[in-house]
């Protein structure tokens, strides 16, 4: 099996463990997940692309900022960002938060 797809099965696996206590994500740890992407993965090309799991993350966290919302439902997450989010929880310590 292949280091990618052992992080993704871990991955889920720390969703399936964290979603009934974390309910809830929080605008500044949305933001904290997305800036651990841009540090892990920076934005590449011309465009300065996001990298997917960042752009996953991005697109609620703006739709936060523009409804004055401080925090999410997990369930409303896409299903690429509930799995960028599972990642991040998973590997924050190891790389550091995002900040």
């Amino acid at each position: 099996m292949s280091v990618a797809a052992e992080l993704n099965i871990a991955a889920v696996l720390c969703w399936q463990q964290n979603k009934t206590a974390m309910l809830f994500i929080s605008i500044q740890d949305l933001e904290l997940a997305i800036n651990f992407w841009r540090n892990k993965s920076p934005s590449q090309g011309e465009a300065l692309q996001l990298c997917p799991q960042a752009s996953a993350l991005a697109k609620p966290y703006a739709l936060m900022i523009i409804q004055g919302a401080q925090r999410l439902p997990i369930e409303a997450l896409s299903d690429n960002a509930k799995l960028a989010w599972a990642e991040y929880l998973q590997n924050r310590d190891r790389y550091g938060a995002g900040q």
